[in-house]
């Protein structure tokens, strides 16, 4: 073992990488921050809750979305308790709202994935933000065939003074929001980089090799993928840096990268259901809904991924 080579890779990664990924997400908060971020949103995410035929309550949860999925989920469930919403008007919600959670996904894990795994990278967000409009547009459909539109609301005059805050503080905000996502980001980051160039200099490709050779050999991907689908276990990040660790080295071709991501956020998602989304749900909107609406959503992300995943199976 060789730790002298493992680090000096280990660096070259974080010196190609770790500076693109701060300025990306600095300069994704310093948007998230600007004034104009609620305008812009607020009337988009009023239009789409009145065409999937949902109460204008719902518009608050979609625009929440952009920011946070669980403190979404738990408004929603406060509107449901309080009688605002119903069964089915939950559930569209939960459907509808995978497009600002989508948007919200993407626009933080782009500036990552790009500085890990470049074009490959890109191409991945695009494609998983693609999958996220699909489940959208099912949800607008099936709200439309299952609800009643909804009685347009009066538009009230609200007089809201703003905060006004000066630019050198949003600049300051932003930082801060940004170096906490940083670190978090690299508190995974950063191991699963060293551990798999470890595993790789140990030799463990040789042993993933006579373990699961046939079976790699049967659907035609290099044993290398064995390692992303195992990062896949702890965290979406964990599977970029194990997938783009292969793709510098030039074990893994970019073509089978692509596929193998997606194999891995497939499995990343079954496992965070079981572990998280069903738990959560449960504890949200009870036990009947809280566990439709897990069914629902996670198997329309799922077969989504499945299609993804058969479509670039067929293509390579």
């Amino acid at each position: 073992m060789n730790m002298g080579d493992i680090l000096s890779k280990s660096l070259e990664m974080f010196k190609l990488t770790l500076p693109n990924m701060l300025l990306g997400l600095f300069l994704a908060n310093l948007i998230r921050h600007s004034p104009h971020f609620k305008r812009v949103i607020g009337e988009p995410m009023s239009r789409l809750a009145s065409i999937s035929n949902l109460p204008s309550e719902c518009s608050a949860v979609l625009m929440m979305f952009f920011v946070n999925n669980w403190a979404t989920l738990a408004m929603l469930s406060d509107f449901y308790r309080k009688k605002l919403v119903r069964e089915r008007e939950v559930i569209v919600t939960m459907l509808v709202g995978f497009f600002p959670k989508g948007v919200h996904v993407v626009f933080l894990m782009t500036p990552i994935a790009i500085s890990v795994l470049g074009v490959i990278g890109g191409l991945y967000m695009f494609m998983e933000l693609l999958i996220h409009i699909a489940i959208t547009i099912i949800g607008i459909i099936i709200g439309r065939i299952l609800l009643n539109p909804a009685p347009v609301a009066e538009k009230s005059e609200e007089n809201v003074q703003e905060v006004q805050i000066s630019w050198a503080d949003r600049l300051k905000r932003s930082f801060k929001d940004s170096m906490a996502l940083f670190k978090r980001t690299i508190i995974v980051f950063v191991p699963s980089v060293i551990v798999i160039q470890l595993l790789i200099n140990l030799g463990l490709l040789n042993i993933v090799t006579e373990i699961c050779g046939t079976f790699f050999d049967v659907i035609g991907l290099p044993t290398s993928s064995m390692i992303v689908i195992a990062a896949s276990f702890a965290s979406q990040m964990a599977a970029i840096a194990a997938a783009g660790t292969l793709l510098k080295s030039g074990l893994l071709p970019p073509t089978h990268c692509l596929l193998l991501l997606f194999i891995a956020h497939f499995l990343h998602m079954g496992i965070g259901c079981i572990r998280l989304g069903l738990p959560m749900n449960i504890s949200l909107f009870g036990r009947s809904l809280g566990l439709k609406a897990t069914l629902i959503t996670y198997s329309m992300l799922e077969l989504n991924m499945v299609f993804i995943i058969l479509l670039l199976y067929s293509i390579i």
